[in-house]
C-alpha cells in the first residue's frame, strides 16, 4: 500500500497549524446519522449494530481516488440531502458559523479520521448570492470559507488536511435557484486524497 504525505496548507504566506479541540461526545443519535450517511463507525462512537441498507458514501465527500486529480465540485440540485451535507450555509451578510454548521462540522471532522477519508484532503470553496457590490461578496466568500477552515481545523488532528480555502464571490449560483437565494450563501467542501509525497 503506497504510503500519503499529509498536505501543508499555506495561507497569507504561513503554514497554519492548530492544536485539535475536543468536540463533545456526539449522541447516539449522531451516531446512527453519521453511520447511515457516512457508511463509517465515526471516532468516540461504538460499533453497535443498526441496520442500514445499502450505506454510500455521499458523491460530495468520495473515498479518496488513487490519483491526485484537482478537486472536482460535483453537479448540485438545489437543496439535496447530498448538498446539505457538503455545504456550510450562511445568514445574509454574515460570516459567523451557527450552532448546526458547528455540529455538522464536528460530525464531519469525526467522518475524516476514519478510513477511507482518513487521507483526503479539503477545499473549502466559499460563495455569495449577487445582493450587494460584487467586489463585497468576494471578500465575503473568502471569509466564509476561512471562517469554515478554522472551525474545522480545531476538531482535526491534522489541520493542515485542509489544502485550500478559497472565495468565488456570486460567481457560481447553485443551478436552479436565483443568484439571490440565500441558498448561495455557503461554503461547498470538496474532498480528494493527499498527494503521494
Amino acid at each position: 500500500m503506497m504510503r500519503l504525505r499529509r498536505c501543508f496548507a499555506v495561507f497569507g504566506g504561513m503554514i497554519w497549524v492548530a492544536t485539535p479541540v475536543h468536540a463533545q461526545a456526539l449522541t447516539e443519535a449522531d451516531c446512527k446519522e453519521i453511520l447511515v450517511q457516512y457508511g463509517v463507525v465515526a471516532p468516540g462512537c461504538s460499533p453497535a449494530p443498526v441496520t442500514v441498507a445499502a450505506v454510500v458514501l455521499p458523491p460530495k465527500l468520495p473515498a479518496p481516488a488513487a490519483s491526485t486529480a484537482a478537486f472536482a465540485p460535483q453537479p448540485a440540485g438545489p437543496l439535496t440531502d447530498r448538498l446539505r451535507e457538503s455545504h456550510i450555509f450562511f445568514s445574509e451578510g454574515g460570516v459567523s458559523l451557527r450552532a448546526e454548521a458547528q455540529l455538522q462540522l464536528q460530525k464531519l471532522a469525526r467522518v475524516l479520521e476514519t478510513e477511507p477519508l482518513a487521507d483526503a484532503c479539503l477545499k473549502l470553496v466559499g460563495h455569495s448570492d449577487s445582493v450587494g457590490a460584487e467586489a463585497a461578496n468576494l471578500i465575503l466568500s473568502r471569509q466564509r470559507a476561512q471562517a469554515v477552515g478554522r472551525y474545522l481545523a480545531t476538531h482535526l488532528q491534522d489541520p493542515a488536511r485542509i489544502e485550500q480555502m478559497v472565495g468565488l464571490g456570486e460567481g457560481q449560483p447553485l443551478p436552479g435557484l436565483a443568484t439571490t437565494a440565500r441558498e448561495n450563501r455557503r461554503v461547498e467542501i470538496l474532498a480528494r486524497q493527499c498527494p503521494a509525497s
